[in-house]
């Protein structure tokens, strides 16, 4: 029950930075895949998102944002590839 006057305080959410640190570097290397720069980011993006993809499973938060973290790098190293 609230009592009139008083502020409840929510306890801060767990979060997997690593996936988040992961996301940025997929994000960077899909941008700029066809460019040298593209498969050192996914490179990074990718070690980034295993190790986020090991906290969440330890954790249990962010798993979306882990696979996220994951997909995009695998995805920036074979458009670089590709191009």
């Amino acid at each position: 029950m609230h009592t009139p006057g008083t502020t409840a305080v929510r306890p801060a959410a767990a979060r997997n930075t690593p996936a988040t640190a992961a996301v940025v570097p997929g994000t960077l290397g899909l941008f700029t895949s066809f460019a040298v720069g593209g498969g050192l980011f996914g490179a990074a993006g990718l070690v980034t998102g295993t190790i986020a993809l090991r906290v969440s499973g330890r954790t249990g938060t962010d798993r979306g944002r882990a696979l996220v973290g994951l997909l995009l790098p695998l995805s920036a190293i074979a458009m670089s590839v590709l191009a």
